[in-house]
């Protein structure tokens, strides 16, 4: 299904509330709207400059499935999946390098699974 500019907007609203709710504000976020093949949204960073590159595909998978969604809850949906690439970012980096040492590894893996917490604390009280 095609996305519109109202679609590209609701994402980049989406992306900046899990980017507040998961405390990923060091993150300078550049959003595209574009062409992307197969993807319905990807996501890169550089965690080095504190950079990441957003972005919803302009022709979204939708037509033809069967979901309990609208398109917009879909496209939040994206919006947050991307949010949580960028949360793991960190981690995943870390553990794809051959010469990280374990402590880093772990130390990365303790400040997803401290910002998850703190989360998870804050909705239990809601």
């Amino acid at each position: 299904m095609k996305t519109t500019k109202e679609h590209f907007e609701l994402f980049k609203s989406e992306v900046r509330k899990w980017v507040n709710i998961f405390d990923l504000n060091k993150y300078s976020i550049a959003f595209e709207w574009k062409e992307l093949d197969p993807a319905d949204a990807r996501m890169i960073a550089d965690e080095i400059s504190c950079t990441a590159t957003i972005a919803l595909n302009k022709d979204v998978g939708f037509e033809g499935l069967n979901y309990d969604i609208t398109f917009a809850e879909k496209i939040k949906e994206l919006a947050k999946h991307e949010s949580i690439h960028l949360l793991l970012w960190n981690f995943s980096e870390k553990a794809h390098l051959r010469f990280m040492d374990k402590d880093s590894l772990i130390e990365a893996e303790e400040a997803v699974v401290r910002k998850l917490t703190k989360i998870i604390h804050t909705n239990k009280k809601t």
